[in-house]
């Protein structure tokens, strides 16, 4: 019953503390860019939508903190804390239903991470930039093949003036295919292209359909290009099949993403177990105030880390340091407790 009644209590302020974190930035969002948005109404309405959902993404760590910090807040101004004190209940068994909430919520962000709701941002931004779904000049490395794009439209899944390169085992080239415009369809890109198969005793040329390139995801293919956001299933696909990629600035997305999320849950139970059971007894809005500056200056320097992990300047595993800093602490707490 305590158990429902808890989880109940959090889930309600972590909606109303998410949603309102994820209003205040998308009207901050809309007051800088407000005279780069499009005169047309559906994408002024799209814009919006997408800069929502990046806020709800961004702000989903905070959320996580500020909806625990109001429950528990309430939980000692009306006595609810100490009353479950009073009958027994040990700090832990307190926290679980707190913990489950948290880590249902969690699983949902990170699963959503692994769909195209990764790439609000960008959609955002491109309505910005006037529609550019496109990227010019694509040059990568995909398995055995080095493969250059003039133009390439991630919304129409086409791309214009491809060159394929394909390499033999001694990194010679063995085959070069040239297409005017290729198609996505079925995970892999058709069309016809001019083909020459390149041999010690001669050069064989001729004009063929193809079917080639299968996982050369167009939404990969474009992300690759800034590295400013990825889904988790594309992630795992880029660092599988492009050779020439930046592996520590995709892991430094996905290690931020996950362990930010884990820092907050980490320090949500440490200023658990420090918080006052009384409010008659401690100055609750101060200790509040501190917990509030403690997460905040963590979480900052985690998304310092995360800047320079990003642009190469540490390794991408650093951001693992911050948790794993909080979790011994709470660790040598339940000892000394024990003793």
């Amino acid at each position: 019953m305590y158990f429902n009644y808890l989880l109940l209590k959090y889930i309600k302020k972590f909606f109303i503390v998410w949603f309102s974190l994820a209003t205040i930035f998308v009207v901050f969002t809309l007051l800088f860019n407000i005279s780069k948005l499009p005169s047309a109404g559906n994408l002024q309405v799209l814009y919006i939508f997408y800069s929502y959902l990046y806020s709800l993404d961004t702000t989903f760590s905070l959320g996580l903190f500020f909806g625990f910090l109001y429950t528990l807040y309430e939980m000692i101004k009306f006595n609810e804390l100490v009353n479950f004190y009073s009958f027994g209940f040990s700090r832990f068994k307190v926290f679980k239903p707190f913990l489950f909430g948290m880590l249902l919520f969690s699983a949902v962000i990170i699963g959503l991470n692994f769909t195209k709701f990764a790439y609000a941002n960008l959609k955002a931004k491109s309505i910005l930039d006037k529609n550019s779904y496109s990227a010019n000049n694509l040059f990568l490395k995909f398995n055995n093949t080095v493969v250059y794009i003039r133009h390439l439209n991630t919304l129409r899944k086409e791309a214009e003036g491809v060159k394929l390169f394909f390499l033999g085992n001694n990194s010679q080239i063995r085959k070069i295919v040239e297409a005017k415009k290729l198609q996505f369809k079925d995970n892999e890109w058709v069309g016809r292209a001019y083909i020459r198969e390149i041999t010690p005793e001669k050069i064989k040329s001729y004009s063929s359909n193809v079917v080639i390139l299968k996982n050369f995801k167009p939404r990969i293919i474009s992300t690759l290009k800034t590295l400013s956001a990825i889904s988790f299933y594309d992630a795992y696909l880029s660092m599988l099949y492009f050779k020439n990629i930046d592996k520590n600035q995709v892991l430094s997305i996905i290690f931020f993403k996950i362990f930010s999320i884990v820092l907050v849950l980490l320090l949500n139970y440490v200023v658990f177990i420090f918080s006052p059971i009384h409010i008659r007894i401690s100055n609750v809005s101060l200790f509040m105030v501190k917990s509030i500056f403690a997460v905040l200056f963590l979480w900052g320097s985690m998304l310092l880390i995360f800047k320079f992990a990003k642009q190469g300047i540490l390794e991408y595993y650093i951001l693992t340091v911050p948790s794993i800093l909080v979790f011994i602490f709470i660790l040598i707490k339940r000892r000394f407790n024990e003793l």
